[in-house]
């Protein structure tokens, strides 16, 4: 039995570098993405809310290999994964392609655009209790739910 500050498994070291790096990539982009946003509506700089939306895109992808990682992340796993990276990362998947739905709605669309900031804080939660998975000790147990 792993107990807290042993090293993880081999297998879970095997997904668990690239989970963290594109969790914490992923945290940044929406960060980012926040920043240009209120650039765009406090100081009409126009350009900004074009980088946002290529952020948004980019985050979306990398939401994606998440989920692509934490499916294989428990597939190899032999305890250190569970069930709540993998449903965290689909949570994630459904809240960013709704949010470009919102964001490119929302050039028409005051309702939608409304609801876009929201979101975006939802996605902001969602993110933090991955990166929060994926950086937990490697003796923890996981919530295998």
């Amino acid at each position: 039995m792993a107990t807290i500050g042993r090293e993880a498994p081999a297998a879970r070291i095997g997904v668990l570098l690239p989970v963290r790096v594109l969790a914490v990539v992923v945290a940044a982009l929406i960060l980012v993405q926040a920043a240009l946003a209120g650039q765009w509506l406090f100081q009409g700089q126009t350009g900004a809310i074009s980088i946002h939306g290529w952020l948004g895109n980019t985050s979306f992808l990398g939401a994606i290999l998440l989920v692509i990682l934490a499916v294989v992340g428990i597939r190899q796993s032999d305890g250190g994964w569970g069930r709540a990276e993998l449903v965290l990362g689909i949570v994630l998947v459904l809240l960013m392609t709704a949010q470009l739905g919102l964001g490119y709605s929302g050039r028409a669309s005051a309702a939608a655009a409304s609801l876009h900031i929201p979101n975006g804080v939802l996605l902001t939660m969602v993110t933090a209790a991955l990166l929060a998975l994926a950086w937990r000790p490697a003796g923890l147990p996981s919530a295998r739910g």
